[in-house]
């Protein structure tokens, strides 16, 4: 790699690169059951093309089971079931986001199954509407808000609370304590 110089051009200098910076958070948007929804693109990964899980048993409806990505086994959710929706049906456009979460002070991995992904979004947070302010009452745990954005309303997830897996291990220590 050489050590060259690279000119800004004048037209760009000093405070005009201001005006190209952006403050607001970028978040990648996906379908579920019809639906757009958005999480935050420092929380993803890897996208990966659609493969089948293997399934654990007694396991909650919304865990799809386990795959291997290059070594690693990682936990897959099924998005429609874990929003309280149909399960996503599997088809060439099915991904698998591959999430960042820190789940007990250590980061894990969690897979979450869409129908597909479409776009990463610029959004300014005041662009971000809370969902009680929106809707009224509703259980917004998995949600951190909505957003108008290229004619589509998208619903921001809260991928901490969407993903905790402390439901699941409760699960399972249920499952062995009987």
């Amino acid at each position: 790699m050489s050590n060259q110089l690279i000119e800004v051009p004048e037209s760009k200098a000093n405070n005009d690169l201001q005006d190209d910076i952006f403050d607001g958070e970028q978040f990648l948007g996906f379908v579920v059951n019809n639906e757009f929804y958005g999480i935050n693109i420092l929380s993803v990964q890897e996208i990966r093309s659609w493969q089948a899980c293997t399934q654990l048993p007694n396991a909650p409806e919304y865990l799809a089971g386990v795959i291997n990505i290059r070594g690693d086994i990682i936990p897959v959710i099924d998005l429609g079931i874990r929003l309280g929706m149909n399960a996503v049906k599997p088809n060439k456009e099915t991904a698998i986001v591959v999430l960042n979460v820190i789940y007990s002070g250590t980061h894990k991995k969690i897979g979450a199954i869409a129908d597909s992904v479409f776009d990463v979004f610029e959004i300014d947070p005041d662009n971000i509407k809370a969902v009680s302010e929106t809707i009224g009452n509703i259980d917004d745990k998995f949600v951190k808000g909505l957003c108008q954005t290229q004619g589509k309303t998208l619903v921001l997830l809260n991928v901490e609370q969407l993903l905790d897996l402390t439901e699941v291990a409760n699960h399972y220590a249920k499952v062995v304590a009987l």
